[in-house]
């Protein structure tokens, strides 16, 4: 077989020089081999023929050579060094490469114009960049093993994987959170713009230079920070009472142009003044951080820490940076939280030395001071409700239940306007993270946070050496109740309700309805949310799918359900379109393209599946159809 080798090897060689080469499949090969199997054979016997017979000093081994050359149509030396020559002057003959050329090599000019281009981009030394265009989306049916369905839904998940990779924030706040020591003194404080019984907040920004507003003393004396003055965005409003008019004009709108961060600090009464020891004890608080350090024990504490994170998203409160330091005399400290100061601060306080501070976005205002100052149109509801279920949704996506959800807990950013407000959840001190299930073995054991709220099982729930907690449809029970306060109507588990509701005992056919202007899929499925039976209720995920179909589906689906076919082909140009629209942010205001709609559209895209979607159609075909 050393002739066949040897007839390969002066091919190979031959597309080598010419530049063409390509190396064969093996069944190519294989095929290829067996349609020239005459040849190859006679090659081979003639070879063994040669190989046996040949004597060098005898006359017939001079005429078999011949006679073999003359076979192959080559006229050789009978040097028994010359054979590789004859061979390659052989395969050197035009008709018999070229028929070897065009049976063995899949080759095409194409594939050597492409070649020749990406060596030509590869190899030249200049200013150019390749160029992308989007020309079209098609589907290709072909023979595959799959169901007509899953093939479909093959689709959506080539979407899930383009938009999971996506910009989905309207925002994109850039901060320096690399720096060697982050401390409270990298921070320009402003005022309190919140104030809760576990925290407060203060509006902030990061100091251009280090020795920028010097902090006053060391630690042990007590530190006190600068204060910038007082301005009409950043005036503390929360314990102090506003008519709905004089609210709405307390209400900043539009970007910030100054202290466009936030600073939480928690109130530390228990855990030891010692950096993990606080991120141990107020993990919590800390997971939507992107990352947590304080200072030299950056690499420390990232070993104590817990390892669970929550993954950005446009619907969750964006905390960028999470560190421990000494606590400082804040302004209006002493008049907000005196008895959560330090002893060195207070003499009559009871705090630690240390907390923890969260740095985040800072937001305009929460959607209880919103609901408050402005009667927002229906549109704008149902986007503000479908926002929350996104955030649900992406909560349960991690196994990680908020339990303490209402409209003090969600943040409003109004950098455009009023009318395109993004909402996200914040406050996770009370959530929980280590899994949807709690075992409930006592009464000490932490059900949640707002009682008012709080889901009818895990309020009915007994403890027992084997019982458990259920909280996987808690938090969407709760933004069911939510929805009274967003469409205008009081929430009916609150006292102050005129049609009150006991979260214990009440039964499905009290709960009120709606206003008449809200969509009676939307009457129906608020309904559903606030059944008493948690396997009833639709989950977070097929209920921000309805929502989304009410605001991105063409009406006529709802009175004539589509096809999959249908439904596909609209998810891919919404897909298409909502990837253009990304390119045009800067221009929003001329090209009247609505920032909060494509974030919506993008996270919608993020987790669409066709039948879920084909489920929320049919479920709103229903309701419309009676």
């Amino acid at each position: 077989m050393k002739l066949s080798k040897n007839i390969f090897s002066s091919l190979l060689a031959q597309q080598a020089r010419d530049g063409i080469y390509t190396q064969p499949s093996f069944r190519s090969v294989v095929d290829r081999a067996l349609a020239q199997g005459r040849l190859l054979l006679r090659c081979c016997i003639g070879r063994a023929k040669a190989k046996k017979c040949y004597e060098p000093n005898s006359p017939f081994s001079e005429t078999l050579e011949k006679s073999i050359s003359n076979k192959l149509g080559v006229l050789q030396n009978t040097n028994r060094n010359q054979w590789k020559g004859l061979w390659t002057k052989y395969f050197k003959c035009e008709g018999f490469v070229k028929r070897f050329l065009d049976n063995c090599v899949s080759n095409s000019l194409a594939a050597q114009l492409r070649r020749n281009a990406a060596r030509w981009h590869m190899t030249q030394v200049r200013d150019a960049v390749p160029f992308v265009a989007f020309v079209g989306l098609g589907l290709v049916k072909g023979s595959t093993l799959l169901s007509e369905q899953e093939e479909l839904e093959s689709v959506c998940l080539e979407i899930r994987d383009v938009f999971s990779h996506f910009p989905c924030t309207v925002t994109n706040s850039k901060i320096d959170v690399e720096l060697p020591e982050v401390t409270v003194e990298n921070l320009k404080i402003g005022n309190a713009i919140a104030k809760g019984c576990n925290a407060v907040v203060y509006s902030a920004d990061w100091k251009s230079e280090m020795n920028d507003c010097e902090l006053g003393s060391s630690p042990e004396m007590g530190t006190k920070i600068n204060c910038e003055e007082l301005s009409e965005e950043s005036v503390y409003t929360g314990e102090a009472g506003h008519p709905p008019s004089d609210l709405a004009s307390l209400i900043p709108v539009g970007k910030f142009e100054k202290f466009k961060l936030a600073v939480k600090m928690m109130f530390n009464y228990d855990a030891e003044s010692d950096a993990g020891t606080i991120l141990n004890a107020m993990y919590k608080e800390s997971l939507p951080a992107w990352m947590g350090c304080v200072g030299k024990k950056k690499s420390f504490l990232r070993k104590r820490r817990r390892a669970k994170r929550l993954d950005p998203h446009p619907n969750i409160v964006e905390m960028y940076l999470a560190f421990a330091d000494w606590v400082p005399l804040m302004p209006q400290a002493k008049l907000l939280y005196p008895q959560a100061l330090p002893v060195r601060l207070n003499s009559e306080g009871y705090g630690r030395n240390m907390t923890l501070f969260l740095v985040m976005k800072r937001y305009h205002c929460s959607l209880r001071d919103l609901l408050k100052a402005k009667n927002l149109d229906y549109r704008t509801s149902l986007m503000i409700f479908t926002q929350i279920l996104e955030g649900v949704t992406h909560l349960l996506r991690h196994e990680v239940a908020h339990r303490d959800l209402k409209s003090d807990n969600i943040l409003v950013d109004l950098s455009y306007g009023f009318s395109q407000p993004l909402v996200a959840i914040t406050d996770f001190g009370c959530c929980l993270s280590d899994g949807l299930k709690l075992p409930f073995h006592t009464e000490d054991i932490n059900r949640g946070g707002n009682l008012a709220l709080m889901a009818p099982e895990v309020l009915a729930a007994e403890p027992g050496p084997f019982s458990s907690i259920n909280f996987s449809r808690s938090d969407v029970w709760t933004v069911g109740t939510l929805a009274y306060e967003i469409f205008g109507k009081k929430n009916p588990f609150y006292r102050d309700s005129p049609v009150y509701l006991d979260n214990f005992t009440y039964t499905d056919n009290e709960l009120p309805p709606l206003p008449p202007e809200v969509h009676v899929v939307l009457q129906k499925l608020v309904k559903d949310l606030l059944k008493r039976d948690p396997d009833k209720r639709p989950s977070p995920s097929f209920a921000a799918t309805i929502c989304q179909l009410l605001l991105l589906a063409p009406s006529s689906w709802f009175s004539n359900p589509p096809s999959h076919q249908i439904v596909l082909n609209w998810l891919v140009s919404v897909a298409a379109f909502t990837m253009c629209q990304s390119r045009v942010f800067k221009d929003h205001e001329l090209l009247k393209v609505n920032p909060v709609e494509w974030t919506l559209q993008a996270t919608f895209l993020c987790r669409v599946h066709l039948e879920e979607v084909m489920q929320a159609i049919a479920y709103i075909t229903q309701l419309c159809v009676e």
